[in-house]
């Protein structure tokens, strides 16, 4: 299984729905066993898929020590959300 098919998997076991944003906090919680350069390359490899979307945390002050730690910096911009599906 790639770490593409974890996260998703990961994703359907912490969302309610289809589509719901999940913090990378959680999602890189559920994937401890991966390495953080396993799962940024799952994350990019999503990236280009269709049904998937990574976005900033959109209010600013709820980004902590834990948000900045999970993120991934793309083009200069740290993306802390995951929405898989609509």
């Amino acid at each position: 299984m790639t770490a593409a098919d974890e996260i998703r998997d990961a994703y359907r076991s912490l969302s309610g729905t289809p589509g719901e944003y999940v913090s990378l906090v959680d999602v890189r919680a559920a994937l401890m066993y991966l390495d953080r350069e396993e799962v940024d390359a799952g994350l990019r490899e999503l990236m280009a898929a269709p049904d998937v979307r990574l976005e900033p945390e959109p209010f600013g002050h709820r980004i902590g020590p834990n948000e900045q730690w999970a993120a991934i910096r793309v083009a200069g911009e740290d993306l802390h959300l995951i929405a898989i599906g609509d």
